[in-house]
């Protein structure tokens, strides 16, 4: 944000007018000199003729200029004050008495005027750039204007991992007659396109790497990134442009700093007569998206979905030797997964991986071993924690530690539940543990903090433009 008043500091002067008090500006040039105050205090009738006033008001009067909309580098020209000088000339401006700052209001108008008739354009270019720097209320931003338009329905569907609230909504979506699906991640897209396709759908792909199907699809299945905000293409002009039902996958991913200003742009623009949001349980996460909707003009209701199975906590840590069947050991980085591999082998495992680096069709391949029982174990970082389908039975936390891409830090109360709660599917019970290597840290499982929910949020293309051009307008010379 540009920064609009000075830092100032006391001037050591004394002030031989009543009511003045001087302070020295910020930058060198523009204190008042106790000589141009005699000079203006020897001729109060004529002080027009003053070359003092620009250094007086400097230096007393930067927060009203502020006030008036004008920042403080405006002012801060060597030629200012010699044209000041020439501009209260022309004027013949009396003084009058001196004001609350200390300056006459008089003398302190004429500078304004005198500043807008000098940078009237490229203060009206700042103003814009300050407006379009401002993002207290993305819900009105240009970008978002098609969906202010409607009054959309938002469902939101609230549950863990394993509850069938991404079934429930999918339906909502199978059964519709036009409708988007906004995946986390780019298997996800093809897992839902493949069963849009299986339905017989006239359905599409679109994400960052494919664009399959028609252009004037019914049902897209896309990565969130790709949430098309003008609505559907269209061949025929008289259909509507509208979706009829949009299903959001992990919403709660709107409050991450990386990537969920892309949720909250779907959850903005998108224009959809109904929205149905799937996520998991997190503190203040419902009255978020409850001001979201608000803030839009649409209504929400909740559902709360609950675990079709429990999720069981074993508090005795795992020795590698003693793995079973449809575990899942976690690791949280590349090297630590292909050396957990290489050790679990070593002991007669048979070990399928999946990471974040793999491809997607690698990482598929790697789950149809593991859900096909033709390896036993899953060694896993959290890339399971979104989307796949595994038969996992029990999930082990190797380590509670990630690097983030900036620091290595213990896991969030989100993540460690996000990710625990991939242990069992449908009505079988999953079980959730800590490796020996790993059973100082057990209690996190336990007792996982909790944060209040916030939103990220991103500028749109057309206010960076907008911001750079007001900009360029107003330091031009």
């Amino acid at each position: 944000m540009l920064r609009w008043r000075p830092r100032v500091v006391r001037c050591a002067i004394q002030s031989p007018l009543p009511g003045l008090k001087l302070r020295a500006a910020s930058q060198q040039g523009f204190a008042a000199r106790v000589s141009d105050v005699n000079d203006i205090q020897a001729c109060p009738r004529e002080t027009h003729k003053s070359s003092a006033w620009w250094g007086l008001l400097m230096s007393t009067c930067a927060d009203e200029f502020a006030k008036r909309g004008i920042p403080y580098f405006v002012l801060q020209s060597e030629r200012l004050s010699q044209d000041f000088h020439g501009f209260l000339l022309r004027k013949k401006l009396p003084a009058g008495p001196a004001g609350v700052s200390g300056v006459p209001p008089a003398i302190f108008e004429a500078a304004v005027a005198f500043v807008y008739e000098k940078y009237g354009k490229k203060l009206a270019s700042l103003r814009r750039a300050k407006a379009l720097a401002d993002l207290q209320r993305p819900e009105s931003w240009s970008a978002f204007s098609g969906a202010r338009q409607l009054r959309r329905r938002w469902f939101l569907h609230m549950g863990a991992t394993n509850s069938g609230k991404t079934h429930e909504a999918l339906k909502h979506l199978f059964n519709a007659r036009t409708g988007i699906y906004l995946a986390p991640l780019r298997l996800l897209a093809w897992e839902v396109f493949e069963r849009m396709r299986s339905a017989g759908l006239h359905c599409a792909l679109r994400t960052g790497q494919e664009q399959l199907g028609p252009d004037d699809a019914s049902h897209v299945a896309c990565t969130i990134e790709m949430a098309p905000l003008k609505g559907r293409t269209l061949r025929d002009p008289s259909e509507p442009s509208v979706w009829e039902v949009a299903v959001v996958d992990e919403a709660q991913l709107v409050s991450d700093p990386n990537r969920g200003a892309a949720w909250t742009r779907a959850l903005l623009g998108l224009k959809a007569m109904a929205l149905h949001l799937c996520g998991s349980p997190s503190d203040g996460l419902e009255q978020l998206f409850q001001a979201m909707a608000t803030a839009c003009g649409d209504a929400l209701k909740v559902r709360r979905f609950e675990r079709l199975a429990p999720l069981l906590f074993d508090e005795a840590p795992v020795e590698l030797s003693s793995l079973q069947a449809e575990d899942c050991l976690l690791c949280f980085s590349r090297v630590e997964v292909l050396a957990a591999k290489k050790q679990l082998e070593g002991l007669g495992f048979r070990v399928a991986v999946i990471y974040g680096g793999l491809p997607p069709e690698v990482r598929q391949h790697q789950a149809r071993l593991f859900n096909a029982q033709e390896a036993e174990v899953l060694v896993a970082s959290d890339a399971i924690g979104l989307g796949l389908n595994l038969r996992i039975r029990r999930v082990i936390f190797a380590s509670f530690q990630k690097f983030d891409g900036e620091q290595r830090r213990f896991l969030s109360a989100s993540e460690l539940r996000q990710l625990a709660g991939r242990a069992g599917r449908g009505r079988r019970p999953g079980h959730v543990a800590a490796a020996k290597s790993a059973e100082s840290d057990v209690a996190r499982l336990r007792d996982a903090l909790e944060a209040s929910a916030r939103v990220a949020l991103r500028p749109h293309r057309q206010c960076l433009i907008g911001r750079a051009r007001c900009l360029h307008q107003g330091s031009a010379r």
